[in-house]
């Protein structure tokens, strides 16, 4: 018998990081912006858009960092990780470019 190898790791990278982002977007991103309605705006898009990116980007840096846990628990703790690592590197982004202040939503 052969070596068991996955089909997706015989696929080009490209193929595998366009079938990444395309899974983000529909999982995260669509939803998100649907929620919005009417109050949809190109800087929510845009804060959207880095937040998907920024966490794929820090997942593929963190994923062999991380110690595994039982049943690929591994995965999902750098999965996590890197997404509230994304938000929390974006928000304040986010926050500078609607000019909200901390000092603005205090009464």
């Amino acid at each position: 018998m052969g070596e068991a190898v996955p089909g997706a790791r015989n696929r080009a990278t490209v193929t595998r990081a366009v079938r990444a982002v395309t899974g983000s977007a529909l999982a995260v991103l669509l939803p998100g912006l649907a929620a919005l309605g009417q109050r949809f705006s190109f800087e929510s898009a845009a804060v959207a858009v880095l937040v998907t990116g920024a966490s794929l980007a820090l997942h593929l840096m963190l994923r062999g960092r991380l110690v595994p846990g039982v049943a690929g628990g591994g995965r999902l703790a750098s999965a996590s990780f890197a997404t509230l690592l994304a938000v929390l590197l974006v928000l304040p982004l986010h926050f500078l470019w609607t000019g909200l202040t901390p000092w603005s939503v205090t009464p």
